[in-house]
């Protein structure tokens, strides 16, 4: 299927908490985005995200609408087929070859799906989908997993919302450790929540609670709240403490990991966390 000659093909496929600050709710951010739709010409194709809570209800009777998620009812589907041991997501697409996405985490699934359906539409074969997926790489500090000196890091700062940093927790709790092996997580503030800031990351850490990790060190003054809320658990095998620089952080970080262990950093861009990083692998 060639697109020569079609009206403009637009994607949306999130509508989550990210700049919620400037917008003051997620209804508002929906609002804001849908315009993205509202103002294509008529016949436009759209693609809509049938898992995400507002886009799942956008109707049109001037555009052409794709919908995709993780029904056989819609025009793309997934089927998740689970992760391998370093969190490599395997799914198929509409019944297509079975896919393993190199950028680690469940919720890349309904990101290779909407680029999966896409391409679909366009005509690419199943086959170069498959191939054109499992190519792509984690970009810089987006889930980007590599060794240090024994320990599996997760470095996930570029950027950070109440979402993204669930997924990432998630992501951590799923992977099996060896024996005598922690999940340690480095989390810092996430900005532009505006008046939702500290309710967001009090959140975080009743989430926390219910999760199985071993470390949770934290640098930012409203990240700070995490720990506060895991201190009124009481937990005596949790290892837990704020920051409110780098270089300690990572000074008091490198004393704690060994080998096996896996390491976590999700902040916002603000945050800079690589930078404990960089005191980690200098040993400053």
């Amino acid at each position: 299927m060639s697109l020569k000659g079609d009206p403009v093909v637009q994607t949306v496929c999130y509508s989550g908490s990210g700049h919620i600050g400037f917008f003051g709710t997620r209804q508002a951010i929906y609002q804001e985005k849908s315009d993205l739709f509202n103002n294509l010409p008529a016949g436009s194709r759209i693609y809509l995200n049938m898992e995400d809570q507002f886009l799942s209800h956008y109707t049109s009777d001037i555009l052409r609408i794709h919908t995709y998620g993780l029904s056989s009812s819609y025009n793309f589907w997934a089927c998740y087929m689970g992760m391998d041991q370093r969190g490599h997501l395997r799914f198929t697409i509409n019944d297509g070859p079975e896919i393993i996405l190199r950028i680690p985490g469940k919720h890349q699934l309904m990101n290779g799906l909407l680029a999966g359906a896409v391409a679909l539409d366009m005509g690419i074969s199943p086959e170069e989908v498959k191939q054109g997926l499992e190519s792509v790489e984690a970009p810089d500090k987006r889930m980007e997993t590599f060794s240090m000196k024994g320990v599996t890091v997760i470095n996930d700062a570029y950027n950070s919302n109440p979402e993204s940093l669930r997924a990432a927790i998630d992501f951590v709790i799923d992977l099996p450790v060896q024996t005598g092996s922690r999940k340690i997580m480095v989390l810092g503030d996430m900005l532009e929540l505006g008046d939702q800031s500290e309710a967001a990351h009090r959140e975080i850490g009743e989430y926390l609670q219910q999760q199985k990790v071993d470390v949770v060190f934290c640098y930012g003054e409203y990240a700070s709240i995490i720990v506060e809320v895991l201190d009124q658990q009481d937990d005596p095998s949790l290892i837990r403490e704020s920051f409110k620089s780098h270089q300690k952080l990572a000074q008091v970080l490198k004393s704690l990991l060994r080998q096996g262990d896996i390491l976590l950093l999700k902040g916002s861009r603000g945050m800079a966390l690589e930078k404990v990083l960089e005191y980690l692998d200098e040993g400053k």
